[in-house]
């Protein structure tokens, strides 16, 4: 219940998942959620998880960590547009209870038109270090931002298209090398910034299945001269919900 994309591939526009999904925000974890709607038109989600992001790691710290969404929706069945607001807190670190994570999260995919629905997500998380401790290397206090842009078409009652940008950004890297800690990660592999373009469309077989195929081209720059790189990939696939 956070951010744009979902984490079941044929739920969203597109089959590869942005950035975002991918390393920067919770996808999988393991806990308790409550969720009630107020009304038609706003929502609640509130859960209390082992951990936010580092779920299939061993943690020591005891303390559990919690989220939560303010959703908002409006519109037509089927083009029910949605607006919500998150927020995540607790000790990622698997050292201690006292140096915690915590960031926010906006996401929007608004219905203009019948055919049109405009797709938003702004993120910024911040994990805090731990301090020296006896066989640790203190890591460095890392932030992250990102954003998503997301056009969605449908052209028919078959056929549609979404254009997708992605931007990430990781302001420092940890220092912690093979230390039983390990905070805070890099989410995205390294200090860097990472752009994402990627075209797709898909073909209604039936209800609940589709073909797609897609484009994605990145931009991944780590800090440092001259070490750009460019990565091209594709992807065909049939996916359905029923």
């Amino acid at each position: 219940p956070i951010g744009f994309e979902s984490v079941d591939v044929a739920d969203n526009d597109l089959i590869s998942k942005s950035i975002i999904v991918r390393a920067l925000r919770p996808a999988n974890m393991t806990g308790m959620k409550l969720y009630y709607a107020f009304s038609d038109l706003v929502d609640l989600h509130f859960y209390v998880v082992n951990s936010l992001f580092q779920d299939s790691m061993v943690k020591i710290n005891d303390v559990p960590s919690l989220g939560g969404r303010l959703g908002f929706n409006w519109g037509e069945e089927g083009t029910e547009s949605t607006f919500g607001v998150s927020g995540i807190f607790g000790p990622e670190s698997r050292l201690s209870n006292k140096h915690f994570t915590f960031g926010g999260d906006i996401d929007l995919n608004w219905w203009i038109t019948e055919s049109f629905a405009l797709g938003l997500e702004g993120l910024f998380n911040r994990f805090n270090a731990v301090t020296k401790t006896a066989g640790v290397v203190p890591g460095a206090n890392t932030n992250y931002m990102a954003g998503l842009l997301n056009l969605h078409y449908v052209f028919s009652d078959v056929w549609d298209g979404t254009l997708r940008y992605t931007f990430a950004k990781q302001f420092k890297g940890s220092t912690v090398v093979g230390a039983a800690g390990g905070t805070p990660w890099n989410l995205t592999g390294v200090q860097q910034t990472i752009q994402e373009i990627t075209l797709g469309g898909a073909y209604a077989i039936a209800d609940g299945a589709k073909f797609k195929l897609e484009g994605r081209f990145d931009i991944v720059n780590p800090t440092g001269p001259s070490n750009t790189e460019y990565v091209y990939g594709g992807v065909v696939g049939f996916v359905y919900d029923f």
